[in-house]
């Protein structure tokens, strides 16, 4: 019995050095994630700096998800975009996004990936942070939702 547990002690340190000295299971997960953050920041400016050059509804509606068509009118995207356009103005400075992305399994789409990152920029009116949250859903990246935010709304709010 001790000889036994002996060979099954030596064969489980043999194993976890083989891990060890490899190393490549241990690692892709981060690697995986990584891939997908800079995936979904790739996006993200392409969908800010798109959006803010012209604050044109189009540019959102076309990288919308289906849940996020169905929850906005166009009145609203009408209201949204005016809004930023009137008091932003066009994107001058895009900053980068920060956030963190995960993955998701559902019984409709199986896996995919949504993130939530917050994106920092400058207008022409003034400084900006976008809080966006996105979806990896059939190999293509989507826009799941989007708040805009910015000292000049605030001060605008006052002045009324």
């Amino acid at each position: 019995m001790k000889r036994a547990l002996k060979i099954g002690g030596v064969a489980l340190v043999v194993i976890v050095i083989g891990i060890l000295a490899t190393g490549l299971k241990v690692s892709s997960p981060s690697k995986e994630f990584a891939a997908y953050d800079a995936e979904a920041k790739a996006f993200i400016e392409e969908t800010v700096r798109a959006l803010g050059a012209s604050w044109n509804k189009q540019e959102v509606l076309k990288r919308s998800s289906i849940e996020f068509a169905k929850e906005v009118t166009d009145a609203q995207m009408d209201g949204i975009t005016k809004i930023c356009a009137e008091r932003l103005g066009p994107l001058d400075t895009y900053y980068g996004a920060d956030g963190k992305v995960g993955v998701f399994y559902s019984a409709e789409y199986g896996k995919y990936l949504q993130g939530q990152y917050i994106a920092e920029a400058n207008f022409q009116k003034g400084k900006g942070k976008i809080s966006v949250s996105v979806l990896k859903r059939k190999g293509k990246w989507q826009l799941l939702g989007f708040l805009v935010d910015s000292e000049v709304f605030r001060t605008a709010a006052k002045g009324s």
